[in-house]
């Protein structure tokens, strides 16, 4: 059965490209909006079960967007895509139901997962962790300083592991840790199989979130990454 798609996005090479991405006629039905006029006249007559929205930016206040679309269309899907999301619009709707962002530089090749994602919510396969890894277990986050090539490890922890990307909390500030959104890192972690093997993966970060100042005294200055895997090393 095609999976029937809402694809909002101004004309140009991005409106392109998405439509290069989606153009799969044994599994997508596309029809295109591209403007605000296409979308107040044409969205709801259309019977749609994901809405692809392309914004050019997505700061923390477009979160309220996402949240109008959600009530305006309780049953479909949403996929974000774009290519500067902020690391705290991302947090704001890290639980938000049926909706999925996608980082239009890094993201674009995991779209056609994140759809099927947010049509088939209750697929018991999207919560199954990655047999590599377990839940709490421990890891090392290797950076690099580019002058020296100097590497400097951080502790860290997983919160959750899939097959393209982890969160894990670092136990050290933003500041020490000399990342940004879109920086490469090396994440090390001990093999759940064979104790004595250690996987070495190459990733992005995604985004970052550094605690509060009443977290950091509590529990001391930690930050949690959103990491995007890019090869095994």
């Amino acid at each position: 059965m095609l999976t029937r798609l809402a694809l909002v996005a101004p004309v140009g090479q991005s409106q392109q490209n998405l439509r290069s991405s989606l153009s799969r006629p044994l599994v997508y039905s596309v029809r295109e909006f591209h403007s605000m006029v296409d979308v107040q006249n044409g969205l709801k007559s259309f019977p749609f079960q994901v809405l692809v929205i392309r914004l050019p930016t997505f700061p923390t206040a477009h979160v309220g967007i996402i949240q109008k679309l959600r009530s305006a269309f309780p049953h479909a899907g949403v996929i974000t895509v774009s290519p500067q999301i902020d690391a705290q619009a991302r947090f704001a709707l890290r639980g938000f139901a049926r909706h999925a962002f996608v980082d239009e530089e890094l993201e674009m090749q995991d779209i056609d997962r994140l759809i099927a994602k947010v049509t088939n919510p209750n697929d018991v396969a999207w919560a199954r962790m990655h047999p590599r890894a377990k839940r709490e277990d421990m890891a090392m986050v290797v950076t690099t300083e580019d002058v020296y090539q100097q590497e400097f490890l951080h502790e860290a922890r997983f919160l959750n592991y899939s097959r393209m990307g982890a969160r894990v909390v670092v136990s050290a500030n933003e500041k020490n840790l000399g990342l940004s959104v879109k920086s490469r890192i090396e994440l090390r972690y001990q093999s759940s199989e064979d104790p004595k093997r250690v996987h070495r993966l190459e990733a992005r970060v995604a985004w970052i979130r550094k605690t509060s100042a009443i977290e950091a005294a509590l529990a001391g200055s930690k930050t949690t990454l959103g990491l995007r895997f890019v090869a095994e090393l």
